[in-house]
């Protein structure tokens, strides 16, 4: 049953998750058929061309040819799905280092709560507020995981409608006032016109894009430093724009932003926690809503996000 299992080249494709043309098993099949028919007409043509040295080394030319570019294939194949098991374990090695903190600080919270409740001592809310903290951090990182395997298996649900995105992004920015105010950063929010500056857009999506940029922003920000966010229209299009005053991008790194799992390396050190997600999904949400993100930044100067969207105005 294994030996037939292998020869379904349908299944272990999908197995794979790749195209049938990138499949190991069907490229092997394919190899040998053609290596089958290729034997059989050079065989064909030595036969009846016997005297045509020339036909003969032409035949054995494009065999070679051949069986060099489906080799060729076939490597290529290995390789890709060698990669993905790279990528796997980086994916777990990461994922573990994520998730072990702050689950670990939850318990070490739990001890000390039992600690003291065992002692008579029954204020324990500022363990408590710990503990859920290090909860939606943990359900943060998941949702985040969640959000990347849907979009790579092309299965993310998407529901547009007119949103007013000034009236979105002045939520958003208020929620982070606090956090902004506590590293002593000024958080501006500006607009071009009076206008609600309407797109089509999910919603969800749009949150947590506006949700990231600004997270970012303030974490990789130096304190006493400014953010900027800004909207404007370009043709066709509204432009959310914000500006950070921060540590900046180093140019090695700035090929490689948008790949999952990847930080650059100052962002490591001032930041230690982060799993390099946010910008992957920001990024995929942003062309799946039907826009086209951009970046520019200057390492110790700071870093400038935005986007476009088609307005609906």
């Amino acid at each position: 049953m294994s030996f037939l299992s292998q020869l379904n080249v349908r299944a272990q494709c999908e197995r794979y998750r790749v195209s049938i043309w990138a499949c190991p098993q069907f490229l092997f099949i394919l190899m040998g058929a053609l290596t089958m028919i290729a034997i059989i007409s050079t065989a064909t043509l030595a036969e009846r061309y016997a005297g045509d040295p020339m036909i003969t080394i032409g035949g054995a030319s494009i065999v070679a040819v051949l069986f060099l570019i489906i080799g060729h294939t076939v490597v290529l194949s290995f390789d890709r799905l060698a990669l993905a098991a790279k990528t796997q374990a980086e994916f777990v090695s990461v994922i573990s280092h994520q998730l072990r903190t702050p689950l670990s600080a939850v318990r070490w919270q739990l001890d000390v709560m039992a600690e003291r409740l065992k002692k008579g001592n029954t204020d324990v809310q500022g363990v408590l507020a710990t503990v859920q903290d290090e909860n939606n951090r943990v359900i943060r990182l998941v949702s985040a995981l969640l959000e990347v395997n849907r979009i790579e298996e092309k299965r993310l649900g998407i529901h547009l409608e007119r949103i007013a995105l000034w009236d979105l992004a002045s939520k958003t920015v208020e929620y982070y006032r606090t956090f902004a105010d506590t590293l002593r950063l000024e958080i501006r929010l500006e607009r071009e016109a009076e206008q609600a500056y309407w797109v089509n857009a999910d919603e969800g999506k749009m949150r947590w894009i506006l949700e990231n940029l600004i997270d970012n922003a303030i974490r990789y920000s130096d304190k006493g430093g400014r953010i900027t966010m800004r909207l404007s229209h370009e043709k066709k299009f509204v432009k959310f724009s914000i500006e950070d005053q921060g540590i900046g991008i180093p140019v090695e790194d700035q090929r490689q932003l948008f790949k999952k799992f990847y930080r650059a390396q100052n962002a490591q050190q001032v930041q230690t926690e982060g799993s390099g997600l946010g910008l992957f999904i920001v990024k995929s949400f942003v062309e799946i809503i039907g826009g086209t993100l951009h970046f520019e930044s200057e390492e110790g100067v700071g870093t400038t996000f935005w986007f476009f969207l088609p307005s609906v105005e």
